[in-house]
């Protein structure tokens, strides 16, 4: 079943959901993008990689995953 079937199927129980999980991860992201930009006048995608998403799942705010971005742009 592809991911089209399969919201079709099941639309208000697993889409809502994740539209609502996928809104909340972006509030949070861009408040990590506006701490490193006036941190470092950089966004956060002129940096190296970084696991936002994973810091997002794991309960990290957006203060701590901004600084560790940081920190591990600085190492890179």
């Amino acid at each position: 079943m592809d991911s089209a079937e399969f919201n079709r199927k099941f639309p208000s129980i697993y889409g809502a959901k994740v539209d609502a999980e996928n809104r909340a991860f972006n509030v949070w992201f861009a408040k990590v993008n506006a701490i490193i930009l006036r941190k470092t006048g950089l966004c956060a995608d002129d940096l190296p990689d970084y696991c936002y998403r994973d810091a997002y799942d794991d309960g990290a705010t957006a203060v701590n995953t901004a600084n560790r971005a940081i920190r591990a742009a600085k190492e890179y």
